[in-house]
């Protein structure tokens, strides 16, 4: 599978042509049909994987970040990215081992997605959004390591 790098999110302007104007409102119906479907995901999520209908990696995702800082404690961070505007990641695969998996939305389309795992070590990237496109969120279509606005996000909390 070939990765490629993230399109820069086209915003919508005043007077745009109808095009966008529609897409526009076709986001907002998917995010509509998405909020629906967010409190039983999970469930079906780890009801898929348990009956083997959908296979999930074992292993954590490419893009190491760090390791969470000596003195530094995961409920602090977590405390730190929410304030920093991320938030729960309810749609995400939960890799072994992982204690925190959290995202900040850029836009409809993108998102940063970071994990923390239970040795303290960092993983994060930049990637669509599953709200945006499933199967390319799930295909890691656009996936990218963006380290530097990572380190960014948790400045003083990665070693």
């Amino acid at each position: 599978m070939t990765r490629r790098a993230p399109k820069e999110h086209i915003e919508l302007v005043p007077g745009a042509p109808f095009y966008h104007e529609r897409l526009f409102i076709f986001e907002r119906i998917r995010q509509f049909v998405w909020d629906i479907i967010f409190p039983f995901f999970p469930f079906v999520r780890d009801f898929l994987i348990a009956v083997g209908i959908v296979r999930h990696h074992v292993e954590r995702q490419d893009y190491h970040i760090g390791y969470l800082a000596p003195g530094k404690t995961p409920e602090g961070l977590r405390a730190h990215l929410l304030r920093e505007g991320f938030d729960a990641d309810r749609i995400a695969w939960i890799d072994k081992e992982e204690s925190i998996g959290l995202r900040r939305r850029v836009s409809f389309h993108y998102q940063y997605h970071l994990r923390l795992f239970s040795d303290g070590e960092l993983r994060g990237h930049y990637e669509l959004t599953p709200e945006a496109s499933p199967f390319g969120h799930l295909l890691e279509w656009e996936f990218c390591e963006k380290k530097n606005e990572f380190t960014a996000f948790l400045d003083g909390w990665v070693a």
